[in-house]
C-alpha cells in the first residue's frame, strides 16, 4: 500500500501528491482545467524505484502498463458519470 502526502494544493486547479513504499516513491500531479466541452483532467505520475529494483525500470514499467490503463479508463468512466453543470 502506498501512503500519500499532499505536497501542494491549489483548490480547483492542481494537486501534487507524494507517495512512498519501501520499494518506490511516486510523485503525482493532478491538474484540472475548465474548457468549452467540459473539464480537462491531466494526471502525471513519476514513479522511482529503489536500488536494485531500479535496474529493471523498463521491465517494471511494462508490467505496470495494464494497471495504469485500467485506472485511466476507470477514472474516465467515473468522471463521465458525474452530473454536468447547467
Amino acid at each position: 500500500t502506498m501512503e500519500y502526502v499532499v505536497e501542494e494544493w491549489e483548490p480547483g486547479r492542481r494537486a501534487r501528491l507524494k507517495g512512498t513504499t519501501p520499494i518506490a516513491t511516486a510523485v503525482d500531479t493532478v491538474s484540472v482545467e475548465a474548457g468549452e466541452g467540459g473539464t480537462s483532467v491531466t494526471w502525471d505520475a513519476d514513479i522511482s524505484f529503489v536500488f536494485p529494483i531500479s535496474l529493471a525500470d523498463v521491465v517494471v514499467a511494462a508490467a505496470f502498463r495494464p494497471a495504469v490503463q485500467s485506472a485511466v479508463e476507470g477514472l474516465k468512466r467515473a468522471l463521465r458519470a458525474l452530473p454536468t453543470a447547467g
